[in-house]
């Protein structure tokens, strides 16, 4: 994820998160754990994503991979399952 300022995040801090994706009028809303912070980009880890936002982000990645097999191998990578 691509910040403008990484100075006043608190590692030990849960932060929450709201985007939307270009031509998108829905917004992803959900908790975080800050993971790493570099010089204009965090890594985070989701604590909690509501079901309208997880549907939304998994779409977004369904339309970019374009393979139901590959989506469902990265999304249990991702998730730790």
């Amino acid at each position: 994820m691509k910040v403008e300022e990484t100075e006043a995040l608190d590692p030990t801090l849960p932060v929450h998160v709201t985007f939307s994706f270009d031509q998108s009028e829905q917004l992803i809303t959900l908790k975080a754990q800050v993971v790493d912070v570099s010089k204009c980009e965090v890594r985070l880890k989701i604590a909690k994503i509501d079901i309208e936002s997880i549907s939304q982000l998994k779409r977004f990645i369904e339309l970019n991979v374009g393979n139901n097999d590959l989506l469902n191998r990265e999304l249990e990578h991702l998730s730790g399952f």
